[in-house]
């Protein structure tokens, strides 16, 4: 399904939409993700000292929870911003632990609008992250600079 670009003339405080597909978590994303970073935390890598914790098992790293939500914000159908470029994040937080194996998915809504100059704008997107339990893991907000509708 193809859809054309929104801009930032599109887009209303209080849209909503979610993920059109989930992500299950794997063990490779995570080494992945580690190798990438170079960080081998082991609460991420390490299954025997993970079994000392209340969490019985390493944990998804939160910098791989944000790149998931990033991907699965891209897999919002009715929404196809025409982005110039990302302008930030605010306020993520991670409220419960995801494990190799979950299952998550996205629900987005806009919660503020402002304009900048030639009619573009700054949208803030409001991301949680649930697993498949419908638990919120991860929140926070994904601000975009977007282009102006064209004339």
């Amino acid at each position: 399904m193809t859809t054309s670009k929104r801009y930032y003339q599109d887009f209303a405080v209080g849209d909503a939409a979610e993920s059109s597909v989930a992500r299950t978590v794997s063990e490779s994303d995570v080494y992945s993700m580690a190798g990438l970073t170079g960080s081998y935390n082991p609460l991420h890598t390490d299954k025997e000292y993970m079994k000392e914790t209340e969490f019985e098992r390493p944990i998804v790293q939160n910098t791989l929870l944000i790149t998931l939500m990033e991907g699965l914000s891209k897999r919002i159908p009715e929404w196809d911003p025409d982005i110039v470029a990302a302008y930030g994040r605010e306020g993520y937080r991670f409220v419960n632990p995801v494990f190799v194996d979950d299952t998550v998915h996205l629900e987005a809504e806009v919660v503020d609008k402002r304009e900048k100059e030639g009619g573009r704008g700054i949208v803030s997107f409001k991301h949680d992250l649930y697993n498949q339990d419908d638990s919120l893991v991860a929140t926070g907000e994904y601000l975009l600079l977007l282009e102006a509708t064209p004339e």
